[in-house]
């Protein structure tokens, strides 16, 4: 389910991963406001990613997920997609 369903007023995208957040792909970026929401227990790997990649040198990266997390969660690594979805 898309997370535009939840925030419409966001342009939602999903990297597929970390290996796919690189320059290339990351290029259409900038200029943008973007804020990276990591799965859960990948918040350092995301931040030192980024720092490769000049198209997110402004973004943000959000700790809501690390922050609301339980102990099971962090062990699911559990991503926004799934916090959304939760029933």
């Amino acid at each position: 389910m898309p997370s535009s369903i939840f925030y419409p007023d966001y342009i939602w995208l999903a990297s597929g991963g970390i290996q796919n957040l690189n320059p290339e792909r990351c290029e259409i970026l900038t200029g943008r406001k973007v804020v990276l929401f990591p799965d859960l227990g990948a918040t350092s790997l995301w931040r030192e990613k980024i720092k490769s990649i000049p198209a997110l040198s402004r973004c943000v990266i959000s700790n809501v997920l690390e922050r609301i997390a339980t102990d099971e969660d962090r062990r699911e690594g559990l991503d926004m997609a799934d916090y959304l979805t939760r029933k």
